[in-house]
């Protein structure tokens, strides 16, 4: 997706090897590149070998999926380079968020443009709740094969119930943290 919105190149390592710390790292001494795409081993890796942190610190920003990353990386890697999160699915894809400020790198801030809906559900917990708008076609190449199909399963309700969970920044009421833990 990222080449057909952007002028850029995509960087893809070896592929009969995992992602890896010391993979990024051979990458990144023989090209420039400016982000990183990854989900958090390799880039926790990284920055555990003597030349990964000065490395990390020529990026313009790393983003992470597929799980949390830890608190000592995020944090070390925060002060190094902008770094962010994204989330999606199956059933919609990848869902718009705003690069956070690099205090609150383990927060969300979903794009304005979604209307993204916060649901409370217990104290202090909410879940992520994301309204169909035919308007936001434009977000996804081929709507009728991504955002599309499951909306028209469920126009009773007409949003997707994300069934994932979040607290919300104490001083930021924009930025969200995935809450992990078990509702009763």
């Amino acid at each position: 997706m990222i080449p057909l919105l952007y002028d850029t190149i995509i960087v893809l390592g070896p592929a009969d090897r995992p992602p890896s710390g010391d993979i990024g790292v051979q990458v990144m001494q023989h090209t420039k590149i400016r982000a990183w795409y990854t989900s958090p081993p390799p880039i926790e890796q990284m920055l555990l070998l003597p030349e990964g942190p000065e490395l990390a610190s020529t990026l313009d920003f790393v983003i992470f999926s597929g799980g949390p990353m830890s608190p000592l990386s995020g944090d070390h890697l925060s002060t190094l380079c902008d770094i962010g999160q994204y989330i999606g699915s199956t059933e919609i894809g990848i869902i718009p968020c705003i690069l956070p400020d690099r205090d609150t790198w383990n927060y969300f801030e979903w794009h304005p443009a979604i209307e993204c809906e916060m649901q409370h559900v217990a104290e202090d917990i909410y879940e992520l709740i994301i309204p169909y708008k035919k308007d936001l076609r434009w977000i996804r190449p081929h709507p009728e094969r991504a955002f599309e199909p499951y909306f028209k399963q469920n126009r009773e309700t007409g949003e997707w119930r994300t069934k994932d969970l979040f607290r919300q920044h104490p001083k930021k009421p924009k930025s969200w943290r995935f809450y992990v833990g078990v509702l009763i």
